[in-house]
């Protein structure tokens, strides 16, 4: 019996030493452990094991990763909501804090962006320069350094300003008069708009003929606004020293002409 309980437990070794704790492999003697041949199939066993639990957390880690891909594009859309309301809240604070409170009144020309087409008459976009006090506007923008504007946009507001305000400086040799901007605490009337737009339709009408004057081929053609902004056209009027030189109307303020480039020679003194 003895011999066969030996037999028992060195099978048993032989067939699992790779398993066997070293608590149990130093009980055994030196001559019962020179005795011990290890079965290979062992290492096969435990390969195949090893292989089944690697797969596993393979498996597991790739679920994982996902995991943890969805919740990082999650906090990533997050974080760019986040920005989207602070940028909002700092372009708040900004126009509670930074401008003066005269610019303050007017609202930002970026906010009016939309209104401004590529496709607007003259008599529209001298309009939109009174309505809107673009001067006022523009240095709103300047004042809170485009807060939360890209570069784009940026330069979107720089052209437009650029181009309503020389469309202003050759539409007002036309104009029979100089228009008046609202008062901050005044509200825009139906009466005066329609002044306004009176005002640019007969600028309108003056400066097209005078165009398709110093323009024969345009004759029969519609007047582009890019043409009437060209200086060698322009300065036909513009120029002290031409024979066709005109004026703009004895009521327009000093800061007027200075924000146009204009001199208080070219208004008229009748």
């Amino acid at each position: 019996m003895s011999t066969w309980i030996d037999q028992v437990n060195q099978g048993f070794i032989r067939r699992n030493i790779a398993a066997v704790p070293i608590e149990l492999v130093k009980e055994l003697d030196s001559k019962q452990l020179s005795s011990i041949q290890m079965d290979m199939r062992t290492f096969v066993d435990h390969f195949n094991v090893l292989t089944t639990s690697y797969y596993s957390l393979t498996m597991e880690h790739q679920e994982l990763k996902k995991h943890v891909s969805t919740l990082e594009s999650k906090l990533e859309e997050m974080n760019t909501n986040v920005l989207k309301v602070l940028e909002i809240a700092n372009t708040k604070v900004n126009m509670l804090s930074a401008p003066p409170a005269e610019v303050m009144r007017v609202p930002r020309l970026s906010v009016s962006l939309s209104r401004l087409h590529s496709n607007m008459s003259n008599a529209q976009l001298f309009v939109e320069f009174f309505l809107l006090n673009v001067p006022k506007a523009y240095a709103h923008d300047k004042a809170v350094g485009y807060q939360g504007l890209d570069n784009l946009t940026v330069r979107k507001i720089q052209n437009s300003h650029l181009r309503m305000k020389m469309n202003t400086r050759v539409m007002l040799f036309f104009a029979p008069e100089c228009p008046q901007f609202p008062s901050d605490d005044e509200a825009i009337t139906a009466p005066w708009l329609e002044h306004l737009k009176e005002i640019a339709r007969i600028a309108e009408q003056g400066l097209v003929a005078r165009v398709k004057e110093i323009c024969p081929d345009k004759a029969h053609k519609k007047v582009s606004v890019s043409l009437t902004h060209k200086y060698e056209v322009r300065c036909v009027w513009e120029d002290r020293h031409s024979p066709f030189k005109l004026f703009v109307p004895q009521d327009t303020p000093d800061e007027m002409l200075e924000y146009l480039g204009l001199s208080p020679s070219h208004r008229s003194l009748e």
